[in-house]
């Protein structure tokens, strides 16, 4: 059981049946997600203790998995910025070196993933550097990288211009998606969504593509043509998280607008999601009328928190608006940047995504 005390079941070979009622192990504030390992003395438990953002990792050790066990703390924040080291696993190499995977709870960047390695001390999995404490460790700041076969570096892809038949590994739909209302192949090099007008809150809007931003600073730029678009419908930007921030070209009678969709008050420069408020939303058509069928969108991301709007016809000279906005924290994941339609039925034609 998560987040209290942790508790031994028997189970059938299946691994689909409890069969008695369970004993405690161990009590412990916030202990979840216990791992068992085979050790050459017994068995060894690792799992997180205290909470994601102030918790520690913890280990018990005996005979079987019955007990009676020694525990031990194994790593902390201690003079280190990454909070709570969180949940994980052990890992060993071929050559014999043991790592230790785990994630840190970084705001608006969600859980960001560290490898640290281990030392073993009478026994116990000392996990990153020495600290005042003999068996527990603490994140490394830098460290030499695992003993293993020459690999490329490569980076995550981030960019695309939707030249492929199949969208890239890189790229997450919000829901599971409407499939006849997206396309790869309809205007072939382009990625096409169909808006639903029966899609009245951005949250309930199927087909969003989104992904995780990688790194704290950067821009992101799309090129939107809304040719097939209905009068009144938008397309855009979104900076999802827990109050979703919409940056988006609407198509008007008389030309295109560039427009913004928010909670709160931008100008005053803070997130819209504070404890114990519910505001309105805000849709304000902010610059316009433009001529042509043709916009492009910028994000400039400033610290993985502020959001600098930016605007172009031609994809080279960029206007940047007089306000700016936020990233919001989304529970137990990072803010995400996506592509999506809204406010109508019609085709929104994304390219040049970078």
């Amino acid at each position: 059981l998560g987040a209290g005390p942790i508790y031994l079941h028997r189970m059938n070979d299946e691994g689909t049946e409890l069969l008695d009622e369970g004993k405690i192990i161990f009590y412990g504030d916030g202990a979840e997600g216990p791992k068992w390992y085979d050790t050459e003395d017994g068995v060894l438990l690792l799992f997180p203790q205290g909470g994601t953002s102030m918790g520690w990792q913890m280990a018990l050790r005996g005979p079987s998995m019955e007990g009676p066990f020694e525990s031990m703390r194994i790593c902390k924040q201690g003079e280190t910025w990454i909070n709570g080291p969180h949940q994980g696993a052990l890992l060993d190499t071929t050559s014999g070196e043991w790592w230790f995977l785990h994630f840190s709870h970084c705001g608006v960047a969600g859980r960001v993933v560290y490898l640290e390695p281990v030392t073993w001390v009478d026994g116990w999995p000392r996990i990153g550097d020495p600290t005042d404490e003999p068996y527990c460790g603490q994140p490394v700041w830098m460290h030499k990288k695992p003993d293993l076969p020459e690999q490329p570096i490569c980076c995550t892809p981030t960019s695309d211009d939707f030249s492929s038949d199949k969208l890239g590994l890189q790229w997450l739909w919000n829901h599971n998606p409407v499939d006849d209302r997206w396309s790869l192949s309809r205007t072939p090099g382009n990625l096409q969504i169909k808006g639903s007008k029966a899609e009245e809150d951005i949250f309930a809007v199927r087909n969003m593509l989104t992904q995780r931003l990688i790194g704290a600073s950067g821009f992101v730029t799309v090129r939107i043509d809304v040719s097939e678009m209905d009068i009144g419908q938008q397309a855009g930007l979104a900076a999802m998280g827990r109050d979703p921030f919409l940056y988006s070209v609407t198509k008007a009678e008389d030309g295109l607008y560039v427009t913004i969709d928010y909670k709160g008050d931008v100008s005053l420069k803070r997130q819209a999601c504070h404890s114990g408020a519910e505001e309105e939303w805000q849709h304000k058509l902010f610059k316009g009328p433009f001529p042509g069928n043709v916009m492009y969108l910028r994000f400039s991301i400033q610290n993985l928190v502020e959001l600098r709007l930016a605007y172009s016809l031609d994809g080279k000279e960029f206007t940047y608006l007089r306000h700016d906005a936020f990233l919001s924290e989304c529970p137990w994941k990072g803010a995400r940047i996506g592509l999506f339609t809204f406010r109508g039925d019609g085709w929104a034609t994304f390219n040049d995504f970078k």
